[in-house]
């Protein structure tokens, strides 16, 4: 039975869309309840420590995610029961490995006391423990939640969310209530106990599936005996996780904290946080998990790279009809819903949402060309065009520094910039390379004119009707740019009738609303 059929990611899409559903909308209310709730030097020690966590992580991750996603997904068609074991926990190993050996290295070295006094990391010797291990038993469950991905374990997932986000909601609230108040270091040791949690959940699934693997296989791949192609394709996502490190969320936290003022380096983690939970609800990162083995399953079937850029292209312009609207109403009503969330906090810079929105259009489609250029063996290209994009940072740190006072601005246009100019690099060099990815970019551009004419719409409303109350002017823009958005799209036909019967293939619940969207 082929693991990645049609049927059974049509099956698993369910499951996998209520996790992330879910998850999304949990870390949403957390992040909410603590920046109401701590104080604005532990919020900025917490965006600080975060920014820390990512970037630790990418810069130890040695290409394992890509390289899981990419031959976990293979094995388990191809590969006998113990090759994939071998596969499965070395890579296990080595990221837990690897994380123990830098916490020791950062806080038993010097290396502790120039942390502290560089990002104005308060208290840093008490929150020391508990951040490392949320950051080894986190770093440990990104890589079993992708495993368990490969083999479309998505029920199991979901309840693993559900415990990580759920029960740190419940704790955190359930602290507040009780205690009127939450500080850092209890913030860390439940983030690092929901953690632990949602690993123990995932691990059992993916154990029972693996030793459900037969232990020889007939048409056992080359990739089985060879090392060389896993090691490869690992390597060159590693430089490409490598290169954009400077560009990264965590790292330019970590710019922020270093250089900006304390207020300023907590709206910018809040306004990152919002970004980054917009993000999470976007098709292209809700389905990532399932995207890369999908694609790469196909593509290993035989697949040709033709019917892959006709998905891909798909789920590019789906994503940006869910986007593009949601642009155009924090363009609107961005500042009131800053201060409706915050209770009146950080609304002078809500600018700054608008703008790392933004980057999430060239960053979905830098996740769609993530997965494409892993499935056809062509991932090199991530590496060099990061490397070019990265190049771009030097100038961009000596400007923050030497205009502070600009510098939340730089931060944040930098951002979308830099995006865009690394999806363009790529596009570029798969085009030379005739493996083009053929997304329709003339459809894209429908759906960003149809967000245009919505926004200009609900501002001129908004500024005739003058409202007087926040709920009110964010109740009208929603509803205004909802309905004017959804007509212009029709009308400008941003789906084509052949793109129109796959999503309904692939969803026979919406197939009838689907099949009322085609044209004659």
């Amino acid at each position: 039975m082929n693991l990645y059929s049609a049927d059974n990611i049509r099956t698993g899409i369910h499951d996998f869309m209520l996790g992330r559903m879910f998850a999304a909308f949990f870390s949403f209310a957390v992040n909410i309840l603590l920046v109401r709730i701590l104080v604005e030097e532990d919020y900025a020690n917490y965006v600080t420590l975060t920014g820390l966590q990512l970037t630790l992580l990418l810069a130890v991750s040695l290409g394992l995610e890509r390289a899981v996603a990419r031959f976990a997904s293979e094995g388990a068609i191809h590969w006998p029961q113990d090759r994939l074991v071998k596969l499965l926990c070395g890579a296990l190993s080595l990221r837990v490995l690897l994380l123990v050996l830098i916490a020791l290295i950062l806080t038993l070295t010097s290396l502790s006391d120039w942390l502290e006094q560089a990002f104005h990391l308060q208290d840093w010797q008490q929150v020391a423990l508990a951040f490392w291990i949320y950051t080894i038993t986190f770093g440990f469950y990104t890589l079993l939640q992708i495993m368990a991905q490969c083999f479309m374990l998505q029920s199991s997932i979901r309840t693993s969310l559900s415990i990580q986000w759920g029960l740190r909601f419940l704790l955190v609230l359930a602290m507040v209530l009780g205690y009127g108040s939450l500080n850092l270091i209890e913030v860390l040791w439940v983030f690092a106990l929901t953690a632990t949690m949602s690993c123990l959940v995932l691990i059992i699934p993916i154990r029972n599936h693996v030793l459900c693997r037969p232990t020889k296989i007939d048409n056992e791949t080359s990739y089985g005996y060879d090392a060389h192609p896993i090691v490869r394709l690992a390597w060159h996502n590693y430089l490409e996780k490598l290169s954009s490190l400077p560009t990264s969320a965590g790292f330019l936290r970590l710019l922020a904290a270093n250089v900006l003022p304390t207020m300023a380096t907590a709206s910018y983690g809040f306004y990152q946080m919002l970004a980054s939970v917009i993000q999470r609800y976007m098709p292209t990162s809700m389905a990532q998990g399932m995207l890369e083995p999908a694609v790469a399953g196909r593509y290993a079937a035989g697949e040709s790279t033709t019917k892959l850029g006709a998905i891909l292209s798909i789920v590019f312009k789906v994503n940006l009809i869910v986007l593009a609207p949601i642009l155009a109403w924090l363009a609107v009503s961005g500042e009131d819903f800053v201060s409706l969330l915050t209770g009146g906090k950080y609304v002078d810079t809500a600018w700054v949402l608008v703008l790392l929105s933004f980057s999430l259009v060239p960053g979905s489609l830098w996740q769609i060309l993530i997965a494409y250029t892993n499935a056809i063996s062509r991932s090199e290209i991530l590496a060099g065009t990061s490397v070019l994009t990265a190049l771009w940072v030097i100038p961009l740190a000596w400007a923050v520094k030497t205009y502070p006072e600009h510098g939340l601005l730089l931060l944040a246009s930098a951002v979308p910039l830099l995006g865009t100019f690394q999806a363009i690099l790529a596009l570029v060099r798969l085009k030379k390379l005739g493996q083009s990815c053929r997304l329709d970019f003339i459809g894209a551009a429908r759906v960003v004119m149809a967000a245009v004419l919505s926004a200009s719409l609900a501002w001129l409303l908004l500024y005739h009707l003058e409202l007087s109350t926040q709920i009110l002017r964010i109740f009208v823009s929603s509803g205004v740019i909802a309905l004017s958005f959804a007509i212009l799209c029709f009308q400008l036909k941003v789906l084509g009738n052949q793109e129109i019967d796959m999503l309904a293939r692939l969803s026979p619940h919406l197939a009838k609303f689907l099949n009322f969207l085609k044209h004659n």
